[in-house]
């Protein structure tokens, strides 16, 4: 499979996007494909993508997007959400505290 440098390709299954991180052009698939210096293109993992990879001469910068099918999203709605218990239990109205008697009302 070719790699792919379509900025708009937004990848596929079995696919990374990765970064060549390297001052030179890196042999990137099992085909022989390359990929110049400082570009980014979506490849297929493979045996040869994994190794460069770990040896740190290309670095993952995105992962295709996972597509949600319309059923399994009517599927995933959220429960609905219960009241807690402080919502559920009335409160009375606070009192007015009337002043001690130890207090003398002041005049301004």
């Amino acid at each position: 499979m070719k790699i792919n440098l379509d900025p708009t390709f937004a990848g596929a299954s079995g696919m990374l996007k990765v970064w060549n991180a390297t001052g030179g052009a890196l042999q990137v698939t099992d085909e022989g494909h390359l990929l110049d210096s400082h570009q980014t293109a979506w490849v297929k993992e493979s045996p040869v993508l994994v190794s460069l990879l770990d040896e740190g001469f290309l670095t993952v910068v995105g992962e295709p997007a996972k597509k949600v099918s319309k059923s399994k999203a009517k599927q995933e709605e959220p429960a609905p959400i219960e009241p807690s218990v402080e919502e559920s239990v009335p409160v009375a109205p606070a009192e007015e505290s009337e002043p001690s008697s130890n207090e003398e009302p002041t005049d301004i």
